[in-house]
């Protein structure tokens, strides 16, 4: 079976070692005979983003900061609202009405694992907006 043609985008620059080699790919056998190429990316060693004006990259740290924040409240909202229905659906097991009887307490489960995990979320994000140099600039005296 031939192998398909890659994108130009995989090739790297001809090698005399290695003629028609592609830039992170390897021919691996799938049994039966047959064989792909399986084409790996690598990541690029660019580091820190670079910005025109430096209130710009501040501006986008602030943002991913604020991202991150948003991130974590959701991901305790969801904890949190699991466990209600977690421990609402083992009260009604338990008993007749029992959702509805273990109301408040089983709120009130749910509303602590959601303070545990977003509890964590302001102070990181806090830690994070403290660091820029637009902010230092604000608050200095």
């Amino acid at each position: 079976m031939q192998i398909p043609q890659m994108p130009d985008q995989y090739k790297e620059k001809p090698d005399k070692e290695k003629p028609g080699s592609y830039k992170g790919a390897e021919q691996v056998d799938i049994g039966d005979g047959r064989q792909a190429l399986l084409v790996t990316s690598e990541k690029s060693g660019k580091g820190k983003k670079r910005f025109s004006n430096k209130r710009v990259g501040d501006t986008h740290e602030l943002d991913l900061a604020g991202a991150k924040a948003a991130r974590g409240i959701a991901k305790a909202f969801d904890s949190g609202l699991a466990v209600w229905i977690e421990e609402a659906d083992k009260s009604a097991r338990k008993r007749k009405n029992g959702a509805l009887r273990d109301l408040l307490i089983n709120h009130s489960k749910a509303m602590r694992s959601y303070n545990d995990q977003s509890s964590r979320v302001v102070p990181d994000y806090l830690e994070q907006v403290a660091d820029l140099r637009s902010v230092k600039k604000l608050f200095r005296l």
